[in-house]
């Protein structure tokens, strides 16, 4: 292994960045985003010692303050080690990194973000060779060796493209613990009792690698050597995108594409200053496409069970959905005013191959448009209960009328003129020939409402 005192004038740098989300089930899902938007994590998991990008991207650019290092005890450099002199991570079928990795700048983090309550793995693997070893490094000889370049083989050590593809031990442990980590931090904040093995995981074939190349005399790369890294990004690619890079006044070159990038530094520590950019655009791309999966299940569920009760649920889901994706929303604005110069002369340029800002603005559209779907959904359904409950007094109306027959045929044996009551009654009214009529005009009045409520039920059926 080599490491940073060991370089020379000549030497190359290259730093492989990974970022991988962790993906939840359906049901976390749900209950993530039925939950508050804030959910305090266990003090022993966080991991003081940030990333340096991220610490001075919160110190100097006020940006990305909810997001937390975690304790997972991810790096294992033994395992890779092993994985590395493994010859399906062979370069070219013939060149074994373990002898050039720089095991200082070599680290795995898992990063959380409490407002979103999403988990993100970045992988960093940092490559030192010298200028007579790049070139054999870097090529391609033929076409069979296309799938065996230096960039396929870094994803391949650290993504699985499908459930039976080939994926390093070293990514295996990786995943595992980093799977035991957040699903302990999960139970935890929201106090679930068992999580299934399919509640927490990392998709297939997700990973953005990053490339940050450097000559380490602070020189300029020749020609030869940039053309040869972004015609390896090109051949890596899956699809063509035909993105020109961009070339910046100090001569940095930034070729952002699909799965690969490729970005040539003048200084090493502008690391730190671009990394962000590629975090975002994939920490956007990421919550906007769960966002998409979450609220075509939830289209479903609505569609097959119009309840109440299922409405009701929704609602607070999406009043939360709705907040988190406003912070987001918020929180994008912040990061691209942190971008300060960088947001005109790189961000704006690459964000349109992904469409980031658009996607987001329309997520956020759509959730507030279906938020009022549910709202006008629930009034129906409140409108339907309140003519059924109106219905259900009328007839209960009803039957308290009828059941005034049986009061008035007691009242008449009461009014007997020959009975006690009967007398006491006449002498109230008079006469007897009050009494009668009194006696004829009550149950016509009692008739005439009957025929009323009769009539209003009718057309308030009709309304309906």
């Amino acid at each position: 292994m080599k490491d940073m005192e060991n370089t020379t004038s000549n030497s190359y740098q290259m730093t492989f960045y990974n970022i991988q989300p962790i993906s939840y089930s359906l049901k976390i899902m749900k209950l993530i985003h039925s939950s508050s938007i804030k959910k305090s994590i266990p003090d022993n998991y966080v991991d003081s010692d940030e990333p340096l990008w991220l610490r001075n991207f919160k110190n100097i650019g006020n940006s990305y303050q909810s997001f937390i290092s975690i304790k997972a005890n991810l790096l294992q450099l033994d395992i890779l080690k092993d994985s590395l002199n493994n010859k399906a991570f062979y370069i070219n079928n013939s060149i074994c990194l373990v002898d050039i990795i720089n095991e200082q700048e070599t680290n795995v983090v898992l990063l959380y973000d409490y407002l979103t309550h999403c988990f993100n793995l970045l992988y960093k693997i940092t490559i030192l060779t010298d200028k007579d070893n790049i070139d054999e490094i870097i090529q391609i000889n033929n076409k069979q060796q296309e799938k065996y370049n230096l960039y396929n083989v870094i994803r391949k050590l650290m993504v699985r493209e499908t459930n039976d593809s080939i994926v390093s031990e070293w990514a295996k442990v990786i995943e595992n613990n980093t799977i035991i980590t957040v699903k302990e931090i999960i139970t935890e904040i929201f106090k679930i009792n068992e999580l299934n093995e399919q509640d927490v995981f990392i998709q297939t074939n997700t990973g953005n690698i990053t490339n940050f190349a450097t000559k380490l005399d602070g020189g300029q790369p020749s020609k030869d050597i940039v053309e040869k890294m972004l015609n390896l990004n090109h051949i890596a690619e899956r699809l063509d995108y035909n993105s020109k890079p961009i070339i910046l006044k100090d001569g940095t070159v930034y070729s952002f594409n699909g799965r690969f990038h490729t970005i040539i530094l003048q200084k090493q520590s502008d690391q730190n200053r671009f990394l962000p950019i590629q975090f975002q655009m994939q920490y956007l791309w990421m919550y906007t496409t769960k966002m998409y999966q979450l609220m075509d299940i939830v289209n479903r569920e609505l569609t097959k069970n119009n309840s109440i009760r299922l409405i009701k649920n929704l609602n607070k889901m999406i009043d939360n959905i709705i907040l988190k994706v406003q912070y987001l929303s918020l929180f994008h604005s912040n990061f691209k005013r942190a971008l300060e110069s960088d947001y005109i002369n790189v961000y704006l340029k690459i964000e349109k191959f992904w469409n980031i800002d658009d996607t987001l603005n329309g997520t956020t559209e759509y959730i507030s448009h279906f938020k009022d779907y549910l709202s006008r959904n629930y009034l129906r359904h409140t409108e339907r209960s309140n003519s059924r409950q109106n219905r259900i007094l009328y007839l209960i109306s009803m039957l308290q009328f009828i059941s005034l027959i049986g009061v008035w045929s007691s009242y008449i044996s009461l009014t007997d003129s020959n009975s006690f009551d009967g007398q006491y009654l006449i002498t109230i009214f008079g006469n007897k020939e009050n009494l009668i009529r009194f006696n004829i005009y009550l149950p016509l009045i009692f008739f005439f409402f009957i025929v009323v409520l009769l009539f209003s039920g009718f057309v308030q059926k009709r309304k309906f």
